[in-house]
């Protein structure tokens, strides 16, 4: 039978304490595990490390074997091991391990085991040597989990988004990428650049992108790119590319991302269609309004004339059923008169307008209140006016937009005498103007119906007119590319605001 050799006693002997010595310190200054087992795999010697990963000396080791410090699986497996080592007198090298201790614990280590021999070469047991890899194999985890949840938030982005190197070949394509290129793998794509799968204008106008960003460092951003789908039909992108650097700085590539527009763009395509259809439409109504209410004019006076004749003629002469009937003809045609009127001044706001010119507009609330002159007399009304700027606009059109104002204060006067105040502040570009009274006041729900044609909030018997001339101010208002709104409570007055561009602080006039 053969004598199981020590690794310290049975060494030369020549300088055998000295060696023996060296060999001690060695084994014990060493961090990882080291260990000699005879041919029952039972521990003949080991170093401190490995007899304190048990929480034991050395000399309390002996004799024990894997059994007493793991999991039966991991005992069995490593007495395998040494057996196969003993027969075949192979080494294992640098094989990683799962450890689990009976209390549960988990670990790795990487471990080397190589035929321990006697001086004679004999095979008396195993030498290994095993290093704690716990760390790195649980940062290694963590690293393949963050790169797993990272390619899957990658391939769940709905945009296309693709890495390539200095030479524009591709490294990485997410999902939705892929898809788009018709592939189904990333080996697929790694190594081949646009070209390979768009060798026409598209693939050289990404190239071209490409290397101006790998060449200029300059990100390309949110740039809109056209090109023909597989069926042919046009199609939209918005494209980014930044400039992809290592961690020292240095060009490795770059990072782009491209997202699917052409929904957007044919919606825009069909606003953009029904938008001209629309203004087409609106002018083709205005022209018929203008038109029509141009042409009505004349007829319309000749019935005027004649109700009115026959009014005069024979009112008295006949019974008080016909002078009623009369009366309610002329009455009819007057209102008929006034809403072709206005109806027409309606429709010129947009079919006649007059160029743009700079105007005073103290001069333009001069020509309102003087087309205003009987109706303020007949209600006392005062009026007091800011400072006012020169702008450019359409002075005409402005003039009518002050006449309805100021005419509406008048109109919906409460019981105390009129007061009427005209203001104009600068904000922003422009100018912010003010009519404000101290009238019957608007109810907050109808702000936005007094705008709209032929709407009335009061009855004709108790204040006459049409109820356009609100809707002229917004569509004038409008015109000039401004705003126009109301702030008022009942029984509190009004403020008519509206806002016309301008070049603040143009100079304030009297």
């Amino acid at each position: 039978m053969n004598k199981v050799q020590d690794p310290v006693r049975d060494s030369p002997p020549v300088n055998a304490s000295l060696d023996s010595t060296i060999l001690g310190l060695l084994m014990d200054t060493i961090p990882d595990r080291i260990y000699f087992k005879d041919r029952q795999s039972r521990i003949v010697r080991n170093n401190a490390a490995h007899a304190r990963s048990f929480g034991l000396t050395p000399g309390q080791c002996v004799g024990k074997s894997d059994a007493d410090f793991f999991s039966p699986e991991h005992a069995e497996r490593a007495f395998a091991d040494e057996q196969a080592i003993m027969r075949t007198g192979e080494a294992v090298i640098g094989k990683t391990e799962r450890l689990t201790r009976p209390d549960g614990r988990k670990g790795w280590a990487s471990t080397t085991k190589l035929p321990w021999r006697d001086a004679t070469g004999n095979i008396v047991g195993t030498f290994g040597l095993s290093r704690d890899v716990t760390a790195t194999k649980e940062a290694e985890g963590k690293l393949v989990e963050e790169r797993t949840l990272l390619r899957t938030i990658i391939d769940q982005i709905p945009s296309r988004l693709y890495v390539k190197d200095t030479a524009s070949r591709f490294l990485l394509n997410n999902r939705a990428h892929l898809d788009m290129l018709g592939l189904r793998t990333q080996e697929e794509a790694t190594g081949k650049t646009t070209l390979d799968f768009f060798p026409n204008e598209r693939g050289r106008q990404a190239m071209e992108d490409d290397r101006r960003v790998l060449e200029t460092g300059v990100p390309m951003h949110n740039e809109e790119k056209s090109n023909f789908g597989p069926t042919g039909q046009i199609r939209w992108s918005l494209v980014t590319k930044v400039p992809l650097l290592d961690a020292e700085g240095r060009l490795i590539g770059l990072v782009g991302i491209s997202h699917d527009i052409t929904q957007r763009k044919r919606q825009e395509e069909q606003l953009t269609k029904y938008a001209d259809e629309l203004a087409r439409s609106n002018g083709e109504l205005e022209q018929f309004a203008y038109v029509a209410s141009h042409d009505l004019q004349e007829p319309l006076r000749a019935v005027a004339s004649c109700v009115q004749l026959l009014q005069k003629r024979y009112e008295g002469k006949l019974d008080a059923r016909a002078d009623e009937f009369i009366s309610h003809a002329v009455e009819g045609t007057k209102r008929m008169q006034a809403l072709i009127t206005d109806l027409l001044a309606y429709s010129r706001v947009g079919t006649h307008p007059h160029p743009f010119e700079p105007v005073k507009m103290g001069e333009v609330v001069d020509e309102a209140l003087a087309n205003l002159t009987m109706a303020l007399q007949e209600s006392g009304a005062i009026v007091h006016r800011d400072a006012l700027p020169a702008i450019t606009a359409d002075g005409s059109q402005l003039v009518q937009v002050f006449q309805n104002l100021i005419g509406n204060a008048l109109k919906f006067r409460g019981e105390q005498t009129p007061k009427i105040r005209i203001t104009a502040r600068a904000e922003g570009a422009g100018w912010v103007f003010g009519v404000a009274d101290n009238g019957i006041g608007i109810e907050p729900q109808y702000f936005e119906r007094v705008f709209r044609v032929f709407q009335r909030l009061h009855t004709r018997a108790r204040y006459p007119g049409t109820g356009i001339g609100l809707a002229i101010c917004k569509k004038v208002v409008e015109r000039h590319g401004g705003r126009i709104w109301i702030e008022s409570q009942p029984g509190q007055g009004a403020t008519f605001f509206f806002t016309l561009p301008g070049c603040p602080p143009t100079p304030a006039q009297p």
